[in-house]
């Protein structure tokens, strides 16, 4: 048994194959040790925006809606650096398909847009209030 032994420590392959697998061990258990005994760092309260800069919600005022509690407005939060009533009157997005609100008896839609538009999921529409459709 001795010499089965040390015959398996002179085999060179066999040998390289061992070191390699002690080193892969102990580069893991150190990396195991290091993970477990790593402590994060702590984070900000508020990450700054890479893409917008941080601002205050305001109401229709213009006061802060944490104090005052009421909706935002789009348009006085957005309005203080963009051109809102430009983009109100321009955009799609803002209007939704208002503009073109047309219910009739013959389509499903009553709009291009979201406003009016049938919803095959929910099975209904969004519609200005007191519509009947």
């Amino acid at each position: 048994m001795k010499t089965r032994i040390l015959s398996i420590f002179h085999n060179a392959r066999l040998r390289k194959w061992l070191f390699g697998l002690g080193v892969l061990s102990l580069s893991l258990l150190a990396f195991g040790l290091q993970q477990a005994w790593a402590q994060r760092s702590a984070l900000p309260a508020t990450l700054p925006s890479p893409i917008h800069p941080v601002f205050a919600m305001l109401d229709v005022s213009g006061a802060n809606v944490l104090k005052s509690g009421l909706p935002v407005s789009t348009m006085k939060t957005c309005g203080a650096c963009h051109d809102t009533a430009y983009i109100e009157t321009h955009s799609f997005h803002s209007d939704l398909g208002l503009s073109t609100y047309k219910p009739t008896k013959d389509s499903w839609n009553a709009s291009e847009g979201v406003f009016g538009k049938w919803d095959p999921l929910t099975y209904r529409y969004l519609s200005q209030e007191g519509d009947r459709l």
